[in-house]
């Protein structure tokens, strides 16, 4: 009997991003609606962060999937659009508990992010509606760049989506969830 493959590699990829805190999710919930991006269901994900000496490595669960990802990502701290570049692997849940134990012996974790994620496609952009357990909630913006599409092009799509969803005027968030959640813990604990 012929094994299944049990992992698959995607990468390397980029996107733009942006992030900003949301004080209104009704209010955000509409701005998306007008913008006519599509309802993509709601995630429910738990991300387990690692240390690593540079960019951010992290295993990602979600309760409906099969199968986990392990995504290592670059991403600079700026409050405004970046580039961020990032691989993928995906892996069965049947190899899941054993890949998370040798990262977490190899690496050790550094913090665990729970999040609920409604998730809205627009054109090549991904719209997170977020609210995070011990945060609070976030709109996260993901401009893919692939393919033949050219980066200007890509950029143009963000701005064109930040710009309809009103989020200049929003609180800018240049960290990941992993970085405040530990900065958090840091002021609680100190």
């Amino acid at each position: 009997m012929a094994r299944q493959r049990q992992i698959i590699i995607y990468g390397p990829m980029k996107n733009i991003e942006i992030k900003v805190r949301v004080s209104d999710r009704a209010k955000m919930l509409q701005y998306i609606m007008q913008l006519g991006a599509e309802s993509k269901g709601v995630l429910r994900q738990t991300d387990t962060y690692f240390n690593v000496p540079s960019g951010r490595l992290k295993m990602r669960e979600e309760r409906s999937r099969d199968f986990a990802d392990i995504i290592f990502y670059n991403r600079p701290n700026k409050k405004t659009s970046r580039l961020s570049e990032y691989d993928i692997i995906e892996i069965q849940k049947s190899g899941i508990k054993g890949i998370k134990k040798l990262l977490s012996n190899a690496l050790s974790s550094s913090v665990i992010v729970k999040k609920v994620r409604r998730l809205y496609m627009y054109q090549h952009t991904r719209v997170h509606l977020d609210h995070v357990n011990g945060l609070g909630d976030f709109l996260e913006l993901e401009t893919v760049v692939k393919g033949s599409q050219k980066m200007i092009d890509a950029l143009k799509e963000h701005r064109r989506v930040v710009r309809a969803l009103g989020l200049e005027s929003c609180e800018k968030i240049p960290f990941s969830y992993s970085d405040l959640l530990l900065r958090k813990h840091k002021v609680t604990k100190g």
